[in-house]
């Protein structure tokens, strides 16, 4: 399900002059443009939800009001904001109706058009009447009172009885607000894919932090792994890979993921958990992907032989000439990503190739990616699978199919 953030119009959006009927009237407030424009890059649902007894009254028409929608929505994708949905209430408060805020008719068919958790979405409003829409929906409520002297109203002599999650003084304020509270709710699910990793598990699967979903997609390992991994990670959920290749068991456990993050996470001992939070965090901000990289300032690799190096040279250049791109490494597995892009990158690759296939997927697709540094370690036991010819071969074919169909 996806989440959303219900706006109020008149006295939220725009200046209230009180029934709007004529496109010249309309006039946003200070900071609107600015807090919508850093809403536009969050993935919740950008949804008006305001009253219009002015078409019941007579004083513009339903017409009239689409007009007055357009200009807004159209300023709006100028500066770099959005809205996806306007809905709203066309009729007298006698008629009674159930889409009149506080009533939560416009919710619920908000939430059934758009598949909303309405529990996980916010409402900001400026009057007593979007505060307890927001609660009677289970919403958190942000308001932006249009004038200070309502708070006492609201706890005075109208007997005010809701729950207000934040109050803020203009529009961009309420934005910074919701990132930042909706940040704390971030799951992150780390998808670990093994064959006969059990004696490097212990290495780092207890110190993955506890919040954390550890989804470990298996391909047919013939030691005792996934018996390590259920005694180290009681939680960890166990997907047993029915086809073949690195990619085939990532592609399964992306399917399955819960969290708003999912970052891959190799199981020999080459990644440092402690370098998690500098692939997690941007992605609390403006990124769709981070990617690692051995050869950035900062970058390092203890696990890579000469022709490897060079290979993977040679692919970065090619990727790079191919899509425009700056990347310093095509071929290295560490990386995250929002889960609600993975539709975009419409992954197919069942092999090692998988790491390249969603770099370049995420420059076709105009994602907005950023790469880190990072340090590969040796394997600590065992011996890896990639084969440096072969698989080499497949991410190039990987690049020029990507690029090209």
């Amino acid at each position: 399900m996806y989440k959303a953030i219900f706006i109020d119009r008149d006295g939220t959006i725009a200046k209230d002059v009180r029934y709007c009927s004529r496109p010249e009237d309309f006039e946003f407030l200070p900071a609107v443009l600015e807090g919508l424009r850093l809403l536009a890059k969050t993935d919740y649902k950008l949804i008006v939800i305001t009253n219009q007894s002015g078409i019941a009254r007579g004083y513009f028409t339903e017409v009239t009001l689409g007009k007055i929608h357009e200009i807004m929505k159209r300023s709006i994708t100028e500066k770099g904001g959005r809205i996806d949905a306007i809905y709203y209430c066309p009729h007298h408060p006698n008629d009674k109706c159930d889409c009149r805020k506080p009533q939560i008719g416009l919710f619920k068919t908000a939430a059934r058009d758009w598949d909303i958790n309405l529990t996980e979405s916010y409402f900001i409003g400026d009057k007593y009447l979007d505060v307890k829409a927001a609660n009677n929906c289970g919403c958190k409520a942000i308001l932006i009172p249009s004038e200070y002297p309502e708070l006492e109203e609201f706890h005075g002599h109208n007997g005010f009885d809701g729950k207000i999650d934040v109050v803020t003084p203009n529009f961009k304020s309420a934005a910074l607000w919701i990132i930042s509270d909706s940040i704390q709710k971030l799951k992150v699910t780390l998808v670990i894919p093994t064959k006969n990793e059990a004696d490097n598990l212990p290495t780092f699967l207890d110190k993955i932090p506890k919040d954390f979903e550890v989804v470990l997609v298996d391909g047919n390992s013939s030691d005792n792994t996934i018996e390590v991994a259920k005694r180290l990670r009681p939680d960890v959920v166990i997907l047993n890979q029915t086809g073949k290749g690195k990619g085939n068991g990532m592609r399964l456990a992306f399917c399955h993921a819960t969290g708003d993050i999912i970052v891959t996470f190799d199981a020999d001992g080459s990644f440092n958990i402690k370098e998690l939070e500098r692939f997690i965090e941007p992605l609390h901000n403006e990124y769709d992907l981070v990617k690692g990289s051995r050869f950035m300032t900062g970058g390092k690799t203890k696990d890579m032989p000469l022709i490897r190096r060079i290979g993977n040279w040679v692919l970065t250049v090619i990727t790079n000439i191919l899509f425009g791109s700056r990347y310093t490494d095509i071929a290295y597995g560490f990386h995250a990503f929002r889960k609600d892009k993975l539709e975009k990158l419409n992954l197919t690759s069942d092999g090692f190739e998988i790491d390249a296939e969603l770099y370049c997927m995420a420059l076709k697709n105009h994602l907005n990616v950023i790469e880190v540094a990072s340090v590969e370690n040796r394997r600590i036991f065992g011996v890896g699978k990639l084969r440096s010819m072969q698989d080499g071969f497949r991410i190039l074919k990987t690049i020029i199919r990507v690029r090209f169909t």
